[in-house]
Protein backbone atom coordinates (compact mmCIF):
# COMPACT_ATOMS: atom_id res chain seq x y z
CA UNK A 1 0.00 0.00 0.00
CA UNK A 2 1.53 3.08 -1.52
CA UNK A 3 1.99 5.63 1.95
CA UNK A 4 -0.18 8.76 1.84
CA UNK A 5 1.60 11.78 1.61
CA UNK A 6 1.48 14.62 4.01
CA UNK A 7 -0.63 17.61 2.56
CA UNK A 8 0.64 21.19 2.21
CA UNK A 9 -1.10 23.97 1.25
CA UNK A 10 0.34 26.97 -0.41
CA UNK A 11 -1.17 30.50 -0.76
CA UNK A 12 -1.18 33.08 -3.20
CA UNK A 13 0.56 30.72 -5.37
CA UNK A 14 0.97 33.25 -8.46
CA UNK A 15 3.21 35.47 -6.35
CA UNK A 16 7.45 34.88 -6.63
CA UNK A 17 7.77 33.48 -3.22
CA UNK A 18 4.80 31.18 -3.48
CA UNK A 19 6.12 29.83 -7.15
CA UNK A 20 9.39 28.59 -5.21
CA UNK A 21 7.61 27.60 -2.49
CA UNK A 22 5.69 25.35 -5.00
CA UNK A 23 9.06 24.35 -7.08
CA UNK A 24 11.29 22.83 -3.80
CA UNK A 25 8.46 20.67 -2.64
CA UNK A 26 7.50 18.99 -5.88
CA UNK A 27 11.49 18.27 -6.44
CA UNK A 28 11.01 16.39 -3.27
CA UNK A 29 8.37 14.29 -4.57
CA UNK A 30 7.24 14.03 -1.12
CA UNK A 31 4.28 15.93 -0.27
CA UNK A 32 0.65 16.33 -2.10
CA UNK A 33 0.38 20.44 -2.48
CA UNK A 34 -2.77 22.15 -2.59
CA UNK A 35 -2.54 25.52 -4.12
CA UNK A 36 -4.25 28.65 -3.78
CA UNK A 37 -5.01 32.07 -5.29
CA UNK A 38 -7.65 34.67 -5.68
CA UNK A 39 -7.75 34.23 -9.54
CA UNK A 40 -8.49 31.84 -12.15
CA UNK A 41 -6.81 28.92 -12.46
CA UNK A 42 -6.04 29.74 -15.71
CA UNK A 43 -4.88 33.02 -14.48
CA UNK A 44 -2.12 31.19 -12.78
CA UNK A 45 0.59 29.73 -14.56
CA UNK A 46 1.78 27.83 -11.09
CA UNK A 47 -1.78 26.11 -10.51
CA UNK A 48 -0.84 24.21 -13.22
CA UNK A 49 1.92 22.70 -10.45
CA UNK A 50 0.24 21.60 -8.09
CA UNK A 51 -1.94 18.44 -7.03
CA UNK A 52 -5.17 20.63 -6.48
CA UNK A 53 -6.36 23.93 -7.06
CA UNK A 54 -8.74 26.32 -5.07
CA UNK A 55 -9.85 29.55 -5.77
CA UNK A 56 -9.81 31.51 -2.25
CA UNK A 57 -11.08 35.23 -1.22
CA UNK A 58 -8.31 37.85 -0.82
CA UNK A 59 -6.57 37.53 2.18
CA UNK A 60 -6.17 41.75 2.62
CA UNK A 61 -9.19 43.78 3.54
CA UNK A 62 -12.04 40.94 5.58
CA UNK A 63 -9.70 38.85 7.25
CA UNK A 64 -11.83 36.90 8.90
CA UNK A 65 -13.44 36.20 6.21
CA UNK A 66 -10.68 34.56 4.94
CA UNK A 67 -9.76 33.05 7.88
CA UNK A 68 -12.75 31.11 7.98
CA UNK A 69 -12.47 29.79 4.58
CA UNK A 70 -8.94 28.50 4.90
CA UNK A 71 -9.13 26.61 7.96
CA UNK A 72 -12.54 25.39 6.29
CA UNK A 73 -10.38 24.48 3.59
CA UNK A 74 -7.67 23.33 5.26
CA UNK A 75 -10.28 20.90 7.38
CA UNK A 76 -11.70 19.60 4.34
CA UNK A 77 -8.27 19.39 2.42
CA UNK A 78 -6.39 17.70 5.77
CA UNK A 79 -4.04 19.66 5.28
CA UNK A 80 -0.38 19.07 7.40
CA UNK A 81 1.69 21.98 6.71
CA UNK A 82 0.77 25.50 5.63
CA UNK A 83 3.23 28.26 3.78
CA UNK A 84 1.62 32.15 3.36
CA UNK A 85 3.68 34.70 1.62
CA UNK A 86 1.77 37.54 1.49
CA UNK A 87 2.07 40.08 4.86
CA UNK A 88 -1.42 40.53 6.00
CA UNK A 89 -1.98 37.29 5.67
CA UNK A 90 1.27 35.59 7.26
CA UNK A 91 0.14 38.49 10.65
CA UNK A 92 -3.50 36.92 10.56
CA UNK A 93 -2.48 33.23 10.50
CA UNK A 94 0.08 33.91 13.07
CA UNK A 95 -2.23 35.33 15.79
CA UNK A 96 -4.51 32.13 15.00
CA UNK A 97 -1.84 29.87 15.28
CA UNK A 98 -4.07 27.22 18.22
CA UNK A 99 -6.89 27.23 16.00
CA UNK A 100 -4.73 25.71 13.25
CA UNK A 101 -2.96 23.42 15.24
CA UNK A 102 -6.26 21.88 16.94
CA UNK A 103 -6.59 20.86 13.01
CA UNK A 104 -3.30 19.16 12.86
CA UNK A 105 -2.23 22.10 10.68
CA UNK A 106 1.66 23.36 11.30
CA UNK A 107 2.24 26.73 10.34
CA UNK A 108 5.31 27.44 7.94
CA UNK A 109 5.43 31.07 8.82
CA UNK A 110 8.03 32.90 12.11
CA UNK A 111 6.44 33.03 15.33
CA UNK A 112 3.66 35.29 16.39
CA UNK A 113 5.76 37.83 18.19
CA UNK A 114 8.60 38.69 15.47
CA UNK A 115 5.62 38.82 12.83
CA UNK A 116 3.79 41.41 14.82
CA UNK A 117 7.07 42.93 15.26
CA UNK A 118 8.05 43.63 11.89
CA UNK A 119 5.12 43.94 10.36
CA UNK A 120 4.41 47.10 12.04
CA UNK A 121 7.38 49.06 10.81
CA UNK A 122 6.87 51.91 12.79
CA UNK A 123 7.53 49.59 15.95
CA UNK A 124 10.19 48.07 14.22
CA UNK A 125 11.99 51.15 13.45
CA UNK A 126 11.92 52.07 17.53
CA UNK A 127 13.01 48.76 18.28
CA UNK A 128 15.79 49.17 15.77
CA UNK A 129 17.10 52.72 17.47
CA UNK A 130 16.96 50.97 20.83
CA UNK A 131 18.79 47.95 19.81
CA UNK A 132 20.86 48.54 17.14
CA UNK A 133 21.59 52.32 17.32
CA UNK A 134 24.20 52.32 14.85
CA UNK A 135 22.94 50.87 12.18
CA UNK A 136 19.08 52.09 12.42
CA UNK A 137 18.05 54.71 9.80
CA UNK A 138 16.89 58.34 12.10
CA UNK A 139 13.25 58.52 12.20
CA UNK A 140 11.35 62.24 12.03
CA UNK A 141 8.53 61.44 14.33
CA UNK A 142 6.79 64.89 14.35
CA UNK A 143 5.72 67.70 12.13
CA UNK A 144 7.80 69.96 14.23
CA UNK A 145 10.87 67.98 13.70
CA UNK A 146 9.86 67.78 9.97
CA UNK A 147 9.79 71.21 9.92
CA UNK A 148 13.74 71.77 10.91
CA UNK A 149 15.10 68.48 9.09
CA UNK A 150 17.15 68.23 5.83
CA UNK A 151 15.12 67.19 2.69
CA UNK A 152 14.49 64.87 1.21
CA UNK A 153 13.09 62.16 3.45
CA UNK A 154 11.54 59.04 2.71
CA UNK A 155 8.32 58.01 3.39
CA UNK A 156 6.31 54.92 4.14
CA UNK A 157 3.19 53.33 5.16
CA UNK A 158 3.58 51.25 8.67
CA UNK A 159 1.57 48.51 7.09
CA UNK A 160 2.73 47.88 3.89
CA UNK A 161 4.08 45.65 1.24
CA UNK A 162 5.93 45.59 -2.04
CA UNK A 163 6.63 49.25 -1.82
CA UNK A 164 3.47 50.24 -2.21
CA UNK A 165 2.82 53.65 -0.64
CA UNK A 166 6.52 54.43 -0.31
CA UNK A 167 8.27 57.84 -1.70
CA UNK A 168 10.56 60.39 -1.44
CA UNK A 169 9.39 63.72 0.12
CA UNK A 170 11.21 66.38 -1.13
CA UNK A 171 10.10 69.33 0.62
CA UNK A 172 8.14 70.39 3.99
CA UNK A 173 5.58 71.98 1.84
CA UNK A 174 5.26 68.94 0.13
CA UNK A 175 5.21 66.74 3.65
CA UNK A 176 1.97 68.90 5.10
CA UNK A 177 -0.01 68.46 2.50
CA UNK A 178 -0.39 64.99 3.13
CA UNK A 179 0.96 63.82 6.56
CA UNK A 180 -0.49 64.69 10.00
CA UNK A 181 1.19 64.56 13.51
CA UNK A 182 -1.05 61.99 14.27
CA UNK A 183 -0.02 59.95 10.65
CA UNK A 184 3.24 60.52 11.88
CA UNK A 185 2.85 58.74 15.07
CA UNK A 186 0.82 55.53 13.91
CA UNK A 187 0.03 54.95 10.31
CA UNK A 188 3.52 56.78 8.34
CA UNK A 189 6.85 56.39 9.37
CA UNK A 190 9.10 59.32 8.31
CA UNK A 191 13.12 58.33 7.62
CA UNK A 192 16.16 60.34 6.30
CA UNK A 193 16.71 59.58 3.02
CA UNK A 194 19.12 57.05 2.97
CA UNK A 195 21.35 56.04 -0.83
CA UNK A 196 23.73 52.90 -1.06
CA UNK A 197 23.30 49.39 -2.30
CA UNK A 198 20.40 47.38 -1.47
CA UNK A 199 21.63 43.67 0.29
CA UNK A 200 18.62 42.06 1.20
CA UNK A 201 19.90 38.74 3.13
CA UNK A 202 17.30 35.83 3.93
CA UNK A 203 17.81 34.65 7.41
CA UNK A 204 16.75 31.43 9.01
CA UNK A 205 16.70 30.55 12.76
CA UNK A 206 15.57 27.88 14.68
CA UNK A 207 14.47 28.85 18.44
CA UNK A 208 14.47 25.41 19.94
CA UNK A 209 17.99 24.20 18.69
CA UNK A 210 19.69 27.96 18.05
CA UNK A 211 20.83 27.15 14.79
CA UNK A 212 21.03 30.04 12.66
CA UNK A 213 21.70 30.59 8.53
CA UNK A 214 22.00 33.98 6.32
CA UNK A 215 22.65 34.11 2.84
CA UNK A 216 22.90 37.68 1.73
CA UNK A 217 22.13 39.08 -2.04
CA UNK A 218 22.99 42.54 -3.42
CA UNK A 219 20.59 43.50 -5.75
CA UNK A 220 22.24 44.95 -8.65
CA UNK A 221 18.59 45.30 -10.27
CA UNK A 222 15.32 45.99 -8.91
CA UNK A 223 11.84 46.40 -10.34
CA UNK A 224 9.09 48.94 -9.19
CA UNK A 225 7.93 46.99 -6.37
CA UNK A 226 11.03 46.68 -5.32
CA UNK A 227 11.96 43.38 -6.06
CA UNK A 228 15.59 42.22 -7.07
CA UNK A 229 15.61 40.81 -10.55
CA UNK A 230 18.86 40.61 -10.57
CA UNK A 231 21.33 39.93 -7.99
CA UNK A 232 24.98 38.54 -6.67
CA UNK A 233 25.39 36.14 -3.40
CA UNK A 234 28.08 37.38 -1.33
CA UNK A 235 29.32 36.38 2.18
CA UNK A 236 29.91 39.26 4.37
CA UNK A 237 30.93 37.64 8.05
CA UNK A 238 30.20 40.92 9.52
CA UNK A 239 26.47 41.40 7.97
CA UNK A 240 26.11 37.82 8.77
CA UNK A 241 27.09 38.36 12.73
CA UNK A 242 24.56 41.66 12.30
CA UNK A 243 21.71 39.41 11.11
CA UNK A 244 22.25 36.81 13.83
CA UNK A 245 21.77 40.15 16.50
CA UNK A 246 18.76 40.81 15.18
CA UNK A 247 17.32 37.35 14.77
CA UNK A 248 18.29 36.66 17.99
CA UNK A 249 16.64 39.87 19.54
CA UNK A 250 13.69 38.84 17.85
CA UNK A 251 13.28 35.92 19.57
CA UNK A 252 12.99 34.72 16.03
CA UNK A 253 11.54 31.20 14.85
CA UNK A 254 11.59 30.66 11.20
CA UNK A 255 12.32 32.56 8.15
CA UNK A 256 12.48 36.05 7.43
CA UNK A 257 14.09 38.55 5.02
CA UNK A 258 16.28 40.99 6.38
CA UNK A 259 16.52 44.39 4.00
CA UNK A 260 19.53 47.21 4.90
CA UNK A 261 21.21 50.00 2.70
CA UNK A 262 24.90 49.77 2.05
CA UNK A 263 26.62 52.92 2.79
CA UNK A 264 29.83 54.33 3.61
CA UNK A 265 29.12 54.42 6.95
CA UNK A 266 28.21 50.51 7.24
CA UNK A 267 25.29 48.73 6.63
CA UNK A 268 21.59 50.71 7.55
CA UNK A 269 18.83 48.27 8.29
CA UNK A 270 15.36 48.91 6.25
CA UNK A 271 13.15 46.35 7.76
CA UNK A 272 12.66 42.73 8.69
CA UNK A 273 9.78 40.88 6.07
CA UNK A 274 8.79 38.30 8.34
CA UNK A 275 8.11 36.04 5.64
CA UNK A 276 9.65 34.25 2.64
CA UNK A 277 11.25 37.09 0.25
CA UNK A 278 10.20 37.17 -3.41
CA UNK A 279 13.75 36.23 -3.95
CA UNK A 280 14.12 33.13 -2.14
CA UNK A 281 14.67 31.35 -5.71
CA UNK A 282 18.18 32.81 -6.09
CA UNK A 283 18.94 31.18 -2.25
CA UNK A 284 17.49 27.84 -3.26
CA UNK A 285 19.30 27.84 -6.71
CA UNK A 286 22.72 28.53 -4.81
CA UNK A 287 21.95 25.88 -2.58
CA UNK A 288 19.98 27.10 0.67
CA UNK A 289 17.09 24.21 1.50
CA UNK A 290 14.87 27.59 3.14
CA UNK A 291 11.70 25.58 1.75
CA UNK A 292 12.77 22.59 4.08
CA UNK A 293 14.10 24.45 6.73
CA UNK A 294 10.84 25.86 6.93
CA UNK A 295 8.93 22.46 7.23
CA UNK A 296 12.12 21.36 10.03
CA UNK A 297 11.02 24.46 11.94
CA UNK A 298 7.49 23.86 12.00
CA UNK A 299 8.48 19.71 12.83
CA UNK A 300 10.50 20.90 15.82
CA UNK A 301 13.38 19.00 13.98
CA UNK A 302 17.58 20.30 13.53
CA UNK A 303 18.25 22.58 10.31
CA UNK A 304 20.05 20.51 7.84
CA UNK A 305 23.93 21.98 6.99
CA UNK A 306 23.75 23.77 3.51
CA UNK A 307 26.64 24.50 1.03
CA UNK A 308 25.67 27.74 -0.33
CA UNK A 309 27.62 28.49 -3.63
CA UNK A 310 28.09 32.50 -2.29
CA UNK A 311 29.87 34.75 -5.29
CA UNK A 312 26.96 33.68 -7.81
CA UNK A 313 25.30 35.97 -9.80
CA UNK A 314 21.43 35.43 -11.26
CA UNK A 315 18.71 36.96 -12.87
CA UNK A 316 14.99 36.95 -13.45
CA UNK A 317 12.78 37.34 -16.65
CA UNK A 318 9.26 36.99 -17.78
CA UNK A 319 7.81 34.05 -19.52
CA UNK A 320 4.86 33.01 -21.45
CA UNK A 321 2.92 30.16 -20.91
CA UNK A 322 -0.26 28.48 -22.68
CA UNK A 323 -2.88 27.07 -20.21
CA UNK A 324 -5.36 24.46 -20.47
CA UNK A 325 -7.50 25.96 -18.39
CA UNK A 326 -9.40 28.40 -21.36
CA UNK A 327 -11.11 25.56 -23.47
CA UNK A 328 -12.07 23.26 -20.48
CA UNK A 329 -14.06 26.44 -19.32
CA UNK A 330 -15.23 27.91 -22.50
CA UNK A 331 -13.16 30.90 -22.34
CA UNK A 332 -12.09 30.27 -26.26
CA UNK A 333 -11.93 33.74 -27.90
Amino acid sequence: MTEKKPVVLVTAIGTAAATTVVAELAKTDSYRVVGTDIFNPWEVVTAQEVDDFRRVPPAVGDEERFLRHILELCRECGVNYYFATIDEEVANISRHKEEFEDLGVKLCVPNREAVELCHDKSKFAQWCEERFPSMSIKRVKTLEEAACASYPLFLKPAFGRASIGCRVIGSFDELIVEVSDEQLSQDIVLQEYVEGDVVTVDVVRSAKTGQFKAVPRLETQRNGNGCGVAVELFYDENLIDLCRSVAEGLGLDGVVNMEFFKTDDGYKMIEVNPRLSAGIAFSCLAGADLVGDALRIADGEPLKLDTVRFGTRFAKRYEAYELDWGHANGQES
